[in-house]
């Protein structure tokens, strides 16, 4: 099945979830060993890269046999498609969760997400970046998957514009800019090691410091300190 929309792999985890607790214990095996080959997959690739990594390496490193690995997949794109497509999803709710508070806390909050999401999985990740663009496929959905961050951005600007809080900016320029600046600076930061002072900012004053940009230029002086779900 091929997956061409965030919404469709979040609705695809609920009806996995669901289906699984009356599956067949056959369909249970079928779907544990997968699970197995996914993680070996996924430590192969953060160590070997897309290009250098076999079908051998994965099954070796699963421990499984190489028969069951061909039940799944056919070669070693199909499951660096799967992989790709269940840490898509894992980052969809992870950045889409609601946080509570003010503007700038639930701003930081999300910012926080992002830069520690790439620290943790900064090997991973950098292999799909590399290897995204080679893949019409995956670029598509990667792309998408972007897109749907930024039009909720958009939407918060323009629906807070409405209200006066956000500064009378362009709600798509900004969003592409400011979500372009978290991309770049998570990926200089956690997979291309492009350190022009020597070495990494900690994470905390890079929180802190993207979130002073953010709120700047979005919010006006006031806004930043509102907590939206408390009446005013």
């Amino acid at each position: 099945m091929t997956l061409t929309s965030v919404s469709e792999c979040v609705e695809e985890i609920a009806l996995s979830t669901s289906s699984s607790r009356s599956a067949s214990a056959p369909k249970a095996k079928h779907g544990a060993s997968r699970e197995v080959l996914l993680r070996a997959a996924r430590s192969v690739f953060e160590t070997k890269g897309y290009f250098d990594a076999t079908v051998s390496d994965i099954v070796a490193e699963s421990g499984l046999a190489r028969g069951t690995y061909y039940l799944h997949y056919k070669d070693k794109d199909g499951i660096f498609i799967d992989l790709f497509r269940v840490l898509s999803r894992e980052m969809h709710l992870l950045l889409n969760q609601r946080h509570k508070g003010t503007h700038r806390q639930r701003v930081e909050a999300s910012i926080r997400d992002y830069f520690q999401y790439f620290a943790a999985n900064q090997g991973i990740l950098s292999c799909f970046l590399q290897t995204v663009t080679f893949k019409s496929e995956l670029l598509k959905e990667h792309n998408e998957i972007r897109a749907l961050s930024l039009f909720r951005i958009e939407a918060h600007i323009n629906r807070n514009i409405a209200l006066g809080l956000c500064n009378p900016v362009d709600a798509r320029i900004t969003a592409y800019a400011l979500g372009g600046l978290l991309e770049w600076l998570s990926y200089s930061q956690f997979s291309n090691g492009f350190f022009p002072w020597g070495e990494p900012f900690e994470i905390e004053k890079l929180v802190q410091q993207v979130t002073d940009l953010w709120c700047r230029a979005v919010y006006s002086p006031e806004a930043a300190s509102i907590d939206p779900d408390k009446k005013r």
